[in-house]
């Protein structure tokens, strides 16, 4: 399926890999399935758009993690193993982009400006999970 280059994103997903490692990376599937399939707005009016980037590198990187409230974007940066990705099959390399979002939303209410955010995590997270256990990216 393709999209309007002006689609508007509720759920972005990007990322920061070394080039030997972006046939595994599947972020445009994931965010296309978030987009698809779940609305922002079920689990908070306050955050307008979800900002994740996957980090796979040999080096060390900060993980910028913070809510702009003026901007009403929730930007969060997780790093893969960069070993473990780089010896997992297409598969293993998708269960590990699903779990790792997974794990991001957990992150969620300790993320710097986040406190005093009405974000139904939990919810969240529930939802995220049984349409990545549906595509079959993670076990039940």
């Amino acid at each position: 399926m393709t999209y309007p280059i002006n689609r508007f994103y509720e759920f972005s997903v990007s990322a920061i890999i070394w080039h030997e490692l972006t046939h595994k990376l599947k972020f445009t599937e994931l965010q296309n399935l978030l987009c698809d399939h779940l609305k922002l707005t079920n689990y908070t009016t306050e955050v307008k758009k979800y900002f994740f980037v996957y980090v796979a590198m040999f080096l060390e990187y900060e993980k910028p993690k913070h809510f702009t409230k003026k901007k009403a974007i929730l930007r969060h940066t997780l790093v893969l193993d960069y070993q473990k990705f780089a010896i997992a099959s297409e598969k293993e390399a998708l269960q590990m982009q699903a779990e790792l979002y997974l794990q991001g939303i957990k992150e969620i209410p300790k993320i710097r400006g986040m406190k005093k955010i009405a974000f139904d995590y939990e919810k969240f997270y529930t939802d995220a999970k049984l349409l990545f256990q549906k595509q079959g990216w993670i076990s039940l």
